[in-house]
């Protein structure tokens, strides 16, 4: 009984903190900051979903159907990571421009992959492929496998953009989230949103 209570006040909380933090919307889908400088990121998130509307729009379309905010938050996983809540079909996103890791348009394109990747769970959830420890492999395998072929789309833009994108699934880059308890998630997380906010880099 206390459980599920617990858990609409926790879902009520965010869903609150998210309305007032909303920075823009991706047509009809709202856009959340929980940083003070987002500057970077609303330049390259719009960028992404154009990119994802543009060369794929059937994927464009997974992503308005089963996310309902797209929001910019510190993750345990670290810089350029991403997270899928499937209780309120949340986007998060780790998101760091680095100007050794590229120009505007290679993040972009980087993001926009991970917005596939991280909306493909929310179909395989609404599919009732629940992220179990018996299925998370095969979860994983088809996310990095959508994520892959979106990204093979942004050869058309330069080059070799998607080429030098995209990765070969294997199970071992998830061991540390698998094997992350709640309370470690938690202080990562915290630590991440102290180095965002000052501008150092986060210890382990």
């Amino acid at each position: 009984m206390i459980q599920p209570l617990l858990t609409r006040v926790r879902h009520w909380t965010l869903t609150t903190l998210y309305q007032s933090q909303v920075i823009t919307h991706l047509g009809d889908l709202p856009v959340v900051s929980l940083r003070t400088e987002h500057a970077d990121f609303l330049r390259i998130i719009r960028l992404s979903f154009e990119l994802i509307e543009t060369l794929d729009p059937r994927r464009a379309a997974r992503v308005i159907h089963h996310t309902r905010w797209i929001v910019e938050a510190s993750l345990a996983l670290g810089p350029r990571s991403g997270r899928y809540c499937p209780q309120l079909s949340v986007i998060e996103l780790d998101f760091d421009y680095d100007p050794d890791f590229g120009d505007d348009l290679r993040h972009a394109a980087y993001f926009a992959g991970v917005l596939v990747h991280e909306a493909t769970h929310g179909l395989l959830a609404h599919k009732g492929f629940h992220y179990t420890t018996d299925q998370r492999v095969q979860i994983e395998r088809i996310c990095v496998a959508e994520e892959n072929r979106f990204l093979l789309k942004t050869n058309r833009l330069r080059e070799g953009l998607g080429d030098n994108l995209q990765f070969k699934f294997d199970p071992c880059l998830w061991e540390d989230a698998w094997q992350m308890g709640r309370w470690e998630k938690f202080t990562r997380s915290l630590k991440r949103s102290w180095s965002a906010s000052s501008g150092e880099p986060a210890a382990n």
